[in-house]
């Protein structure tokens, strides 16, 4: 996949225009164009961590490379690091499709705490009866 073809995957997958995509990550959108036009063969790693402060769901390598998967798996990473993002600059991207994408990893996110707690607590009652045993 060429550079063009991962910042289309992004632009799709973030349902937004080329346009919204270039503000949301603070760059002009003659940057991308370059890209879609092969003039710039290739994303640079400003481009990825711009890309990245923003939307850190994507790795930085396969921005870079086209290598690797899409995604990082670390979903609470990137909520952080994004949420990071927006108490620093205050940049939230007004793109409503972005947001919503936000809110449903949000919600994800508590799912699993609250799963992982739930086994926590069966973990430390099943403790307890152990050492009451002993």
């Amino acid at each position: 996949m060429n550079a063009f073809e991962r910042i289309n995957f992004i632009i799709g997958e973030l349902n937004c225009s080329k346009y919204e995509f270039a503000k949301a990550i603070n760059c002009t959108p003659e940057s991308l164009y370059n890209i879609e036009s092969g003039r710039t063969k290739s994303i640079s790693s400003t481009l990825a961590r711009k890309i990245r402060e923003v939307f850190p769901q994507y790795n930085y390598q396969w921005l870079i490379t086209g290598e690797g998967e899409p995604h990082d798996n670390d979903k609470l990473t990137q909520f952080v690091t994004y949420s990071h993002h927006v108490i620093q600059t205050g940049n939230v991207t007004e793109n409503s499709a972005i947001q919503q994408k936000l809110l449903e990893e949000l919600e994800a996110q508590r799912k699993l705490t609250e799963k992982a707690q739930e086994q926590a607590d069966r973990l430390l009652a099943l403790l307890e009866k152990m050492n009451m045993k002993e």
